[in-house]
């Protein structure tokens, strides 16, 4: 029996599942945050508030896309010991994360 690599291993390719998902909550937060909840900025003022740009609300439909696919794909290319797409839907989830992140003024 060979020895598999420590990220093949189940609680490997969980760990690797668990830092996706941790990677990609904050785009889909705010992707959550930007669908439901509408952009009052300039709420109490005499003239009309425009509404938050189209990209943020495909930006929302993708990123909660996002929150539920990868981390499901990392663990599933770990299993099969496919470090490129490992790697890939981590570096996904580190996009998606950030743009979140950027959305809510942190970044």
């Amino acid at each position: 029996m060979t020895k598999r690599i420590w990220w093949g291993t189940w609680p490997g390719a969980l760990a690797l599942g668990l830092l996706s998902l941790l990677l990609v909550l904050p785009g889909a937060l705010a992707g959550l945050l930007t669908l439901l909840i509408p952009d009052t900025g300039g709420a109490g003022v005499d003239f009309a508030v425009e509404e938050a740009p189209l990209w943020h609300r495909v930006f929302g439909i993708i990123s909660l896309a996002a929150a539920v696919v990868l981390p499901f794909l990392t663990v599933r290319w770990a299993r099969r010991t496919w470090l490129g797409y490992v790697l890939l839907a981590l570096g996904l989830s580190f996009v998606f994360g950030a743009i979140g992140l950027g959305l809510f003024g942190v970044v």
